[in-house]
């Protein structure tokens, strides 16, 4: 369990340093229909840019080609021309030279920014700056590579990363049939430009339909993510407090049957004064119990987001929900041989790890650990041996979680809350089952 809630967050957390979403409200704007004259020309960039000012924002071209080098044999390659603004969205790990400046854009500059496998590739060698890359028999000098972290999330979004970036008003001028495709612009609430329908305005401004590009919010996506590692934690939460209600409950029954025992020898102040450690065990364990109620609902509760359109007027709407259905179908046809853009791959992988961590976690973490706790519980141990055994489960699924997150290629995220609620998890449910088998036992007994 806890290895899939922290998987969970580092997958979050890698995908955000991919993405380039931290901090920047980024959203991505896409050509959605294949046509020999869509997208947006550099002129008309350079309009919206005026439009969007100070905000970020970027343009990306894209295509896929056949790169020379001078050492190796040529390799098809994924090139992405961007304009100057691309840094503030991705965070490319250069590893020699550097990164292009905004006059290289302005003044058409062929140079490239090449992945650390393509230079294996085409050079059969890392040290490559400087050196020369023909992209459709025109020359580009290469001035910077990057490396991948070599995530699983970039292994499975395939091209998510691209391989060779270049000044996008140079690819332009080497491929005139080539269009500006993909848009990533930074929001601000305090803006004329705060949400979707601004863009579809921006679009407008420069003569473009805004039906004919797929608008995606990334921090809507990035709050999707979370909510994945929050349920599976508000799951384990509810059952640890049940389970702490039905300790409190068996608590008060069992202080209710020895005071009353007490009481047919003596009035219940004497019970209370002769007893009085007894009771304040019993007292003490059911304050203990509910303060573990408080302290896991203060960790688990989140306010779960559903998206607005998911909501029928009415409660229960079937109609509702069929022409959803039919809609997000029909939808899913119209874009057949739509070509995403690196940041919906790279959230398209991401949802699908998240989404299999978690069904991982629910349906085959949980009933792992509810039968492990029954097994251990026909053992019967004192708290301090649990405590123990507690710790020494805590630190190999640490270990563990730690060795899987870091072979993926991703850096490990510590969650205390993930610690503190599977640790009231395990110690309320192996309590309740040696409440339980102490209780078979003594039925047992008086039969």
């Amino acid at each position: 369990m806890l290895l899939c809630s922290q998987w969970i967050s580092s997958v979050q957390g890698s995908w955000q340093q991919l993405n380039g979403a931290v901090g920047t409200n980024k959203w991505i704007v896409n050509r959605n229909v294949e046509s020999a004259d869509g997208g947006l020309s550099l002129a008309e960039f350079g309009r919206l840019g005026e439009r969007w000012s100070p905000l970020p924002l970027t343009a990306i071209a894209r295509m896929t080609e056949v790169a020379d080098g001078d050492l190796a044999p040529a390799a098809s390659a994924d090139i992405v021309g961007v304009s100057a603004g691309y840094q503030d969205f991705h965070q490319l790990q250069i590893r020699s030279g550097s990164f292009f400046d905004s006059s290289a854009v302005e003044l058409g500059r062929r140079v490239a920014v090449i992945h650390a496998d393509v230079a294996e590739k085409l050079f059969r060698s890392r040290d490559v700056v400087g050196r020369s890359i023909d992209i459709g028999n025109t020359p580009f000098t290469v001035i910077g590579m990057y490396d991948g972290s070599g995530t699983v999330l970039e292994q499975m979004s395939d091209d998510g990363v691209p391989d060779i970036i270049v000044p996008v008003s140079a690819l332009l001028a080497v491929r005139p049939n080539l269009t500006i495709q993909t848009l990533e612009l930074a929001m601000d609430p305090n803006s004329a430009i705060e949400d979707e329908q601004g863009i579809h305005s921006a679009l407008q401004s420069i003569g473009h339909r805004a039906d004919r590009y797929e608008i995606t919010n990334m921090k809507t996506i990035d709050a999707a993510l979370s909510q994945w590692s929050l349920l599976m934690r508000f799951v384990y939460g509810v059952i640890a407090i049940l389970l702490c209600i039905k300790l409190i409950m068996a608590n008060v029954g069992a202080a209710r049957t020895f005071i009353k025992e007490k009481m047919e020898m003596a009035n219940w102040t004497d019970v209370i004064r002769t007893e009085r450690a007894k009771v304040a065990v019993f007292g003490a364990a059911i304050a203990g119990w509910g303060a573990c109620i408080a302290a896991v609902w203060l960790i688990v509760s989140f306010r779960f987001q559903i998206p607005s359109d998911w909501l029928p007027d009415q409660l229960i709407d079937l109609r509702f929900y069929a022409d959803k259905i039919k809609s997000l179908w029909q939808a899913r046809v119209a874009q057949y041989g739509y070509v995403p853009s690196s940041g919906e791959l790279l959230a398209a992988a991401a949802d699908r790890f998240v989404t299999l961590l978690f069904l991982a976690g629910m349906l085959l973490g949980l009933p792992s650990f509810l039968i492990g706790i029954r097994l251990a519980a026909l053992h019967p141990s004192p708290p301090a041996a649990n405590l123990e055994r507690l710790a020494l489960l805590m630190a190999g699924a640490t270990a563990l979680s730690f060795a899987a997150i870091r072979l993926s290629g991703m850096d490990y995220t510590v969650g205390w809350t993930d610690f503190a609620v599977t640790a009231v998890l395990f110690l309320s449910a192996h309590h309740h089952s040696q409440l339980k088998k102490e209780r078979v036992s003594n039925v047992h007994q008086e039969s």
